[in-house]
């Protein structure tokens, strides 16, 4: 059998569960936010966990899909209670959040993994020297606390400053914002009124792209899309701003053989056998790798490509489930 760990309203999590069903396959989804929702009961003595009336074996489970299992802050709970809870009681309830699911986790941690969750946690700047190693081309990067350094990188070469671990974060009135990556440039230094001293940021040199490259990877194989952002003032520099009005044209895209490969290389390093990349194209014909993204959504590479990724991602689980079942795979192809 098939476990799923998501998240309630993930709909590449929904459309793969349609594969699933269209092949008569047996699964069984836990999302996150369950254990507010409905009676659970994890019984580790005896392995098995209750949700409300379903009991669940462990000795049942052969595979498990990793995907988006957590993101307490999306939660109507948490949002209710950073109204009225301190911050140094949020941090605690944080932590116990995920012990929780690393409870859950741990119990299936003998089965196959689409996605392992102790790999999901990546390290922005370590990944990038990882990629180095491998061979990868990636931007010049810097992390930095002051104003004087900015200064002089800005002589050599144009910057962009973007975040070092997640770009979203929450705020009152259930409203989610985010930050883009933007340019650094001496006049907004200036402007800003920059203090000597800040945070330390994750600042990059500005590659001048030809477009944006979105790599899906699944068990080795690569599916990968063109993004034309360049041309937009809009996405230029980061396509996640979205220009809703005037999308940004997406096409299938093949990569050279010797950077699949690389990214082959970092993967495995990495531990993953799922997830999203991004490279840039400069125009100057390298390719530049930014960073994995291991729970990424992968709709918006299939749906303009047509890579029919949902049924190859269900029929990579029921493969998986059947290989460690040592059962014959027949009827189904990818």
């Amino acid at each position: 059998m098939v476990l799923i760990l998501s998240t309630f309203g993930d709909l590449s999590t929904d459309w793969v569960i349609d594969w699933l069903n269209y092949y008569h396959y047996p699964f069984y989804r836990i999302n996150a936010y369950d254990v507010f929702l409905k009676k659970t009961w994890i019984d580790i003595s005896n392995s098995q966990i209750v949700l409300e009336n379903d009991c669940l074996k462990i000795s049942d489970i052969n595979v498990v899909w990793y995907r988006k299992f957590g993101l307490l802050r999306n939660s109507e709970a948490f949002k209710n209670a950073i109204k009225v809870v301190p911050f140094d009681s949020m941090v605690h309830v944080y932590k116990e959040w995920s012990a929780f699911l690393k409870t859950i986790s741990n119990i299936f941690d003998s089965k196959r993994w689409l996605t392992r969750p102790d790999a999901v946690r990546l390290n922005k700047c370590s990944i990038l020297r990882l990629a180095k190693k491998v061979g990868l081309h990636i931007p010049q990067t810097h992390v930095v606390n002051n104003k004087n350094a900015i200064e002089q990188l800005l002589m050599k070469q144009p910057l962009i400053f973007k975040s070092i671990y997640d770009p979203f974060f929450p705020k009152y009135e259930d409203k989610m914002y985010s930050m883009y990556t933007q340019e650094i440039s001496e006049t907004l230094v200036k402007e800003c009124d920059l203090p000597e001293l800040f945070s330390p940021s994750l600042i990059q040199e500005k590659i001048d792209k030809e477009y944006e490259i979105r790599v899906f990877y699944l068990n080795k194989r690569l599916y990968s899309m063109c993004i034309f952002s360049q041309n937009d003032t809009q996405t230029q520099l980061d396509f996640r701003n979205y220009n809703w009005e005037k999308p940004n044209r997406r096409v299938p895209y093949k990569l050279p053989h010797l950077i699949e490969k690389k990214i082959r290389k970092l993967m495995h390093k990495v531990g993953l056998n799922c997830g999203s990349l991004d490279l840039i194209k400069s125009k100057n014909g390298l390719y530049y790798f930014l960073e994995i993204n291991p729970v990424g959504q992968f709709g918006m590479v299939e749906l303009p490509c047509n890579y029919d990724l949902h049924r190859k991602v269900a029929v990579e689980l029921i493969k998986m489930d059947r290989k460690r079942l040592n059962r014959k795979i027949c009827g189904i192809s990818v």
